[in-house]
């Protein structure tokens, strides 16, 4: 490929470039124009790759996959593709040139005039952008099969308003589709942070949803002129987004049927989300409806009028002079978000994150500033006895773990001793409440019971089921979990043993070493490990927060191995801001696939045998909860056959002959026992 700079005036095949419209993280856009016979001239956005990166393998394939998705999609919405052409073996796209802004240009003007954009407009951009992407969403190929295509990229930046009031979608660059052949790789992280869904963070799977959940934040940031998840960092960004912050919906003064529309946009779950981008656009037609909005033009025309974004008189171009801005963003521009969003009138570049895979090498040493501070403690036992001198990472290890709390007596260097909870370095972990092992055996649990080989899955599914907020704990003398559920969702989790601290585990995953481990949490000022680790550049904000997941996920997922013991269960104990990440998948698929990982065929068939001759019977509250469990499509298939005159052994016997392994049966039916879907005389199901 080449990498000449193309200059205005230039041609490139047929096509004269008159001027740059924006540069975005893989290729540069021009207004171009083609003549013909008889003063024929067409205007058109030509554009083609990153002089620096058209030799690069991969993002010439991302070229191509954006061509030959966006050349299948015809539609009012989406700017379409005109031709797709190689010059002097340099790649580019001839796309339609739409005459007017970017959303982004849009906000950022808005907030600057202290105008809010009026919520017909709001409403009937997010509209159009709804039916561009149901349009997308559906499309077939010629013998009508599914393209699968998901955007992945919706943001202010790739909806553009023409002069006219008419609105497309663009930039179909990393579109996932069965068009596209460049997969992407698992780790990487795509789109633009501040839009991204949380299950595009995680690394998850992500669907057509997650194109809706963007769409939500889009228009959120429309209505409310803010940022729905800012943040100065990475880290801060894709922490809310993670955590599923929606104060700004629920707290920002929106009205009660607008706020209730974008909540069912932005649930966290797919599941609760609008399913489909046309059940989404009927949802803003009926508010509209009733508030009696026209979803046209009408709006948002006078609107770009009214911030100067358009002369005005019409069918001229405002100079930037004159309108007080830069020429404002068109296909291909670079990603900009107005800093007005987050409460100030500075615009600061939005990173497209096109291509971000995780790195395993060491980042570069910690600044000069941010040097670890040497200092050994000790520690004096309750019978007195001295031990140390310990490096503040171990003392944190001891914290976090329950062997030292907030009232241990410690020391640093020659001081005196004194309460962990008032030295500074290890107050904030010491005084949380959530390490506070040694206190509950001083409360009564709302209820307790041994723990044996069913007691934990049942206690936790009626958790998630019920969705309870309360503290979990289960304790095997010194060995204690703590697990803290908001809403049936787990939050946090505090674990006496060592091996699930978040740094063995990034040890153990050979993604840091125990040096840079060692200096994150000797850093002063004092910072959490993850945040540490990503300000040395050891850890990359988006891997910090799958970790973040996976080790949440990861305590839950182990407790299916407890066979002894005691849990208890203290209802309605919550924490604040008690969670930085939650789970990738839905709780009552997580407890599923604890079953499948801690309960071996040879200890289901021990279960079960007892109550082979036992009728299985589906109980009708819990008959709901069967599509919120994560079955595989042989344990649906088992469980089919429980029809409440089938026996434990008919019921697997029947799934045999169908196709389905004999293990997979026998798991089956134990899932649907522990999460109380299924009852057999003889197997109890329920927490007491």
């Amino acid at each position: 490929m080449g990498a000449s700079t193309a200059e205005v005036g230039s041609a490139i095949g047929a096509y004269v470039l008159e001027r740059k419209l924006g540069t975005g993280g893989m290729a540069e856009v021009y207004l171009a124009r083609r003549t013909g016979p008889h003063g024929f001239t067409k205007r058109v956005a030509l554009k083609r790759i990153l002089p620096e990166l058209s030799g690069e393998a991969e993002f010439v394939q991302m070229f191509c996959d954006e061509a030959r998705v966006a050349a299948t999609l015809s539609h009012p919405n989406i700017a379409h593709v005109i031709e797709f052409g190689e010059h002097e073996g340099e790649l580019f796209i001839v796309m339609e040139y739409v005459d007017g802004v970017s959303c982004s240009a849009v906000l950022r003007a808005s907030v600057q005039r202290g105008m809010a954009i009026p919520l017909g407009a709001a409403l009937y951009i997010a509209r159009e952008v709804l039916l561009a992407l149901a349009f997308a969403h559906e499309a077939t190929d010629e013998a009508e099969r599914p393209l699968g295509i998901v955007h992945r990229d919706v943001s202010p930046s790739n909806v553009l308003v023409s002069r006219i009031g008419n609105v497309k979608l663009i930039d179909f660059g990393i579109t996932r589709s069965l068009l596209a052949e460049r997969k992407t790789n698992p780790g990487e992280l795509k789109g633009k942070l501040r839009y991204m869904s949380p299950e595009q963070i995680l690394g998850a799977e992500v669907d057509t949803r997650s194109d809706l959940f963007a769409a939500g934040i889009v228009l959120t940031e429309m209505i409310a002129g803010r940022a729905l998840f800012g943040g100065r960092t990475d880290l801060e960004i894709l922490t809310r987004i993670s955590r599923g912050e929606l104060g700004l919906v629920r707290d920002g003064g929106m009205p009660e049927d607008v706020a209730e529309v974008l909540e069912k946009a932005l649930a966290y779950r797919p599941g609760a989300r609008f399913q489909t981008a046309r059940e989404f656009a009927r949802a803003l037609e009926d508010l509209a409806s009733a508030r009696s909005i026209r979803l046209d033009d009408t709006t948002i025309v006078p609107h770009l009028h009214a911030v100067g974004l358009l002369p005005s008189s019409s069918g001229t171009r405002p100079s930037a002079k004159a309108a007080g801005h830069g020429p404002p963003p068109l296909p291909g521009a670079g990603a900009t978000v107005p800093e007005a969003l987050e409460r100030a009138p500075v615009e600061h570049v939005e990173p497209s994150v096109k291509s971000v895979r995780p790195s395993r090498r060491p980042g570069p040493p910690p600044p000069p500033s941010a040097r670890p501070v040497s200092g050994a403690y000790r520690v004096r036992t309750r019978s007195g006895q001295i031990v140390g001198p310990l490096p503040r990472s171990e003392m944190l290890a001891l914290i976090a773990t329950g062997r030292l709390n907030a009232r241990s007596s410690v020391s640093t260097k020659a001081e005196s001793f004194t309460q962990a909870g008032t030295v500074p370095a290890l107050s904030k972990l010491a005084n949380h409440p959530a390490y506070r092992f040694r206190d509950d055996d001083a409360t009564s649990p709302a209820w307790l019971e041994r723990v044996d080989e069913t007691s934990v899955p049942v206690a936790l599914y009626r958790i998630a089921a019920e969705r309870l907020t309360g503290l979990f704990l289960a304790v095997d003398g010194k060995r204690r979990k703590r697990v803290f559920f908001e809403n049936g969702d787990p939050v946090l989790v505090a674990s006496t043993d060592r091996d699930e601290l978040l740094g063995r585990r990034l040890v153990a995953s050979r993604l840091v070493s125990d040096k840079a481990i060692e200096l994150a949490l000797t850093r002063q000022p004092p910072l959490r490990l993850g945040e540490a680790l990503v300000s040395f550049g050891v850890l990359g904000a988006a891997q910090l927060v799958r970790e973040l997941s996976r080790q949440l996920e990861d305590r839950i997922v182990c407790l299916g191995n407890w066979r002894r013991g005691e849990i208890r269960f203290y209802p309605d104990l919550k924490l604040e801001r008690a969670h930085q990440v939650r789970t990738r998948e839905p709780t009552l698929e997580l407890l599923t696939r604890m079953v499948r990982e801690e309960y071996a065929p040879g200890d289901i068939a021990a279960l079960l045998r007892p109550i082979t001759t036992e009728r299985l019977c589906r109980r009708a509250p819990a008959d709901k909860l069967f599509s919120d469990l994560g079955l595989l499509p042989t344990e649906s298939a088992t469980l089919a056959f429980a029809d409440g005159k089938a026996t434990v052994r008919d019921v697997v016997a029947n799934a045999t002959l169908d196709g389905v392994t004999m293990s997979d049966a026998l798991r089956a039916v134990l899932i649907g026992l522990l999460s109380g879907c299924l009852e057999a005389a003889g197997f109890r199901s329920e927490s007491r």
